[in-house]
C-alpha cells in the first residue's frame, strides 16, 4: 500500500507549526494563505496568493511551496519568487503590510523586501538528492536576493533547512 502524500494544504500548516525549527524563531504565521486584492493596475492580474506568511517586526518571509521535490518544481517556485520579489514593492508591500495588520495591529513598516523560502515536499520516490542540492545552489547564484531553501519529510511531516543550497548574499 503507498503511504499516503501531504498536500500544499497540510505543508502549510507544517510550516506555521515549526517556524522554530526553519529558523523563524519569535514569528507569527498568518494562520491561511494570505491573498492581496486589487492589484490588476500593478501586476496585470486581480490578486496574489502567498503561501505561508511569517513576520516579526520589521521582517517578512513569504513561504512558497510545492510538491514533489524536483528540480522542475524547484524551479517553477523559484520563478513564482522572482515574480512576487518585483511585485512586492512599493503600494503591493504597502497591501501586504495591511493585510497582516488584519491580524497584528502592532506591525510597522516592512523592512526594504519581503524574504523567501522555497519548501518542497520529499516523499520516498521523490528525495532531495546530493546533485539535486548542488543543481538547487547553481541556480539562486543566478539571482540577487537571498533565498532559503528547506524540504518537508512526507512521512515525518518534519520541515529540515538546508543552508548549503541557500542564497545568502
Amino acid at each position: 500500500m503507498k503511504e499516503r502524500e501531504l498536500t500544499e494544504s497540510e505543508m502549510y500548516e507544517v510550516i506555521r507549526g515549526n517556524l522554530d525549527k526553519i529558523g523563524l524563531q519569535g514569528y507569527k504565521a498568518y494562520p491561511r494563505k494570505l491573498r492581496i486584492n486589487g492589484i490588476k493596475h500593478v501586476a496585470g492580474q486581480d490578486f496574489l496568493e502567498l503561501d505561508v506568511v511569517a513576520w516579526k517586526n520589521p521582517k517578512v518571509w513569504d513561504i512558497e511551496c510545492k510538491k514533489p521535490c524536483t528540480i522542475e518544481q524547484f524551479g517553477f517556485t523559484l520563478g513564482q519568487v522572482i515574480a512576487y520579489r518585483t511585485l512586492l514593492q512599493g503600494q503591493l508591500l504597502d497591501k501586504l503590510r495591511e493585510r497582516i495588520g488584519t491580524l497584528d495591529k502592532k506591525i510597522g513598516k516592512i523592512d526594504g523586501n519581503v524574504n523567501f523560502y522555497i519548501a518542497l515536499l520529499e516523499t520516498p520516490d521523490y528525495k532531495l538528492e546530493k546533485q539535486m542540492k548542488k543543481t538547487f545552489r547553481k541556480m539562486l547564484e543566478k539571482i540577487d536576493f537571498k533565498v532559503r531553501f528547506l524540504t518537508i519529510n512526507g512521512r515525518t511531516e518534519e520541515p529540515k533547512r538546508h543552508p548549503e543550497c541557500e542564497k545568502t548574499s
